[in-house]
């Protein structure tokens, strides 16, 4: 059992909530003291030092830096793993996700502009 001192803090991380015991930092592949996904319901997720993380550089059509919002996906049940926008000035992202095998990561066009298609990835986590 963690000790948690005088506090434990919750962090949304959008369709994942963690718990953290906030005197050991907020190192998110290895403090966490339980995740959950919530889908309706809460169900708890492998220890996150388990995850794995999928990342990248997002550009659009004329090579420049995007942000834009970006999913993983299990290719296998089709659940939505995590979600982020990428950085306007970089293009990177990264997200943690819970597996090992393959997933599918979903770049949305922007609404403005130019209407294009949305880009599927498959990929490993590392």
């Amino acid at each position: 059992m963690a000790n948690l001192g005088a506090i434990g803090v919750g962090v949304d991380f959008g369709a994942v909530f963690c718990l953290y015991d906030v005197a050991a930092g907020w190192n998110i592949t290895t403090n966490p003291i339980r995740c959950y996904e919530i889908n309706g319901a809460y169900r708890a997720l492998p220890k996150r030092e388990n995850w794995r993380i999928v990342s990248g550089i997002v550009t659009d059509a004329t090579s420049n830096p995007a942000a834009r919002e970006v999913r993983a996906i299990d290719r296998a049940t089709g659940a939505i793993l995590g979600t982020t926008t990428s950085d306007a000035g970089t293009g990177a992202y990264a997200i943690a996700v819970p597996v090992a095998s393959e997933v599918q990561v979903v770049f949305l066009d922007n609404a403005a502009g130019d209407v294009e298609n949305d880009l599927i990835l498959r990929t490993l986590p590392v």
